[in-house]
C-alpha cells in the first residue's frame, strides 16, 4: 500500500501546517470510529489507496467513497489521490504503477493545499 508516500509527503509540509499520517489498514471499522477521527481534522483529510477511487462523474468508490461519506456528517473538508481512470498501465512494479496514476507524494502535498 502506497502509506509510506503519506510521510513523505508530511515531510513535505511540515514547514507549513502540522500535518498528520494515519493509516487505516484494516476493515471494518466500529461504529462512529472513523466520523470521530475525521473530526479532530477541520481543516482537512487527504486519503490515498491504490485502487479505483472513481469520480464525481461516476462516483467516489474504495476507502475513499467511506471517508467522504463520514465526513459529511462532520463537515471535514476531503480530497483523494488514487486511480480515477483505470487505463493500462505500466506493469514492471507498484511505483511505476502508482506514478502512471498519479498515486505519488506530490500529488498529497497538492491535495492537502487544495482543502
Amino acid at each position: 500500500a502506497p502509506a509510506f508516500l503519506a510521510g513523505e509527503a508530511a515531510e513535505t509540509l511540515k514547514g507549513s501546517d502540522p500535518v498528520d499520517v494515519y493509516v487505516v489498514n484494516a476493515l471494518p471499522l466500529g461504529d462512529g470510529v472513523l466520523a470521530d477521527l475525521l473530526g479532530k481534522y477541520t481543516g482537512g483529510v487527504v486519503t490515498i489507496e491504490d485502487g479505483l477511487i472513481g469520480n464525481p462523474v461516476v462516483g467516489v468508490r474504495g476507502f475513499a467513497s467511506l471517508v467522504q461519506s463520514a465526513a459529511v456528517g462532520t463537515s471535514t473538508p476531503v480530497a483523494h489521490v488514487g486511480i480515477v481512470d483505470p487505463t493500462v498501465a505500466p506493469s514492471e512494479g507498484h511505483m511505476p504503477t502508482w506514478d502512471h496514476f498519479g498515486i505519488t507524494a506530490d500529488a498529497l502535498v497538492e491535495a492537502v493545499g487544495t482543502l
